[in-house]
């Protein structure tokens, strides 16, 4: 079944199945080891354990790996000054108190996104690390049912600082926790100069992550995801990066942001899952493709068109892992 009893371990953290059949494991795994990691389902803590404390906090993270999950999702976005940082949104004001601070009140712009979308707010790239960590972290309103009595207790972090305190807990706990890292509108930031993708690879190298070669790489407990396949394809192709990557699957009708004309939906027909073939290992359809909702969502898009079980079959016959 898509969901199965292992999800009991759940217990403390908002967490999400990832359904695979490969090979998976510490950055200096065994074969054996390899085996035994993939012997049942995945489980990441998406954003740590956003349910206890604000997302993407050390405090989040640290629960999740108390609690046992395999991987730790951190989402990256980057700073003015080149730094990458764990957040969810290239907007500032969601999720930080950044709206309270009169010193950086005229900071509140509109961007565009090449996807046609836009937002308006305190962007993250307007920031340097130094005045990103003058914020202070809150949980989503969006999310009712969510813990906001550690609001403002936590800063921002750092991608090297969260790096740090997962090796850290691992050797604590006995644990084995991997990274599940999302680059983010890496076609915004390369765009301003901020080279996402090199960035990210001096990170790991610094951190003792085999990332190149092709049979340890893919040993190495850590997967990169993206929802953009440019980036995905850079750096695979031109810096030969060989870990596992998971190609990210939004809303059917929504555009690429590299690529604004083609949809979300192109990349799970036929011909979509044979050209994720030749960058990733894995395609990762949203959850919705999996189960529906009476809502506007469903009444807007052909749904019959991206059947989840389908997605499975065919992302099987093509030795794709399928994550979600």
């Amino acid at each position: 079944c898509f969901y199965s009893s292992a999800m009991a371990r759940v217990a403390l953290v908002l967490a999400f199945v990832v359904l695979a059949a490969g090979a998976l494991a510490g950055a200096f795994a065994s074969e054996e080891e390899v085996s035994k990691r993939w012997a049942g389902p995945l489980l990441a803590g998406h954003r740590g354990a956003p349910k206890y404390f604000p997302e993407h906090t050390l405090a989040s993270y640290g629960v999740a790996i108390r609690e046992g999950m395999d991987l730790i999702e951190p989402d990256l976005v980057i700073t003015k000054d080149g730094f990458l940082v764990c957040m969810h949104d290239v907007e500032l004001s969601t999720t930080t108190n950044v709206a309270d601070l009169p010193e950086f009140a005229d900071r509140r712009r509109s961007i565009t996104f090449k996807s046609g979308k836009s937002l308006t707010g305190w962007i993250v790239s307007d920031f340097t690390l130094e005045e990103v960590k003058k914020l202070r972290v809150k949980q989503r309103v969006a999310f009712p049912g969510r813990d906001h009595f550690t609001d403002g207790d936590y800063q921002i972090v750092t991608l090297d600082e969260m790096i740090a305190f997962v090796q850290e807990r691992n050797k604590e706990f006995g644990t084995n926790a991997g990274l599940y890292i999302e680059m983010k509108h890496t076609p915004f930031f390369n765009d301003q100069g901020l080279f996402f993708e090199q960035r990210l690879i001096d990170t790991l190298v610094k951190f003792g992550y085999e990332i190149f070669d092709p049979i340890e790489a893919k040993k190495t407990n850590v997967l990169i995801q993206s929802f953009d396949p440019s980036a995905l394809k850079r750096l695979r192709t031109e810096y030969k990066v060989n870990l596992k990557f998971v190609q990210l699957v939004d809303e059917p009708d929504w555009l690429l942001e590299d690529n604004n004309t083609r949809v979300f939906g192109d990349l799970v027909t036929a011909d979509g899952l044979d050209e994720i073939t030749t960058y990733a290992e894995i395609v990762a359809p949203w959850k919705r493709f999996f189960y529906t909702f009476d809502d506007a969502v469903m009444a807007r898009l052909n749904w019959t068109m991206y059947r989840g079980s389908e997605i499975i079959q065919e992302a099987r016959k093509r030795n794709l892992e399928v994550h979600t």
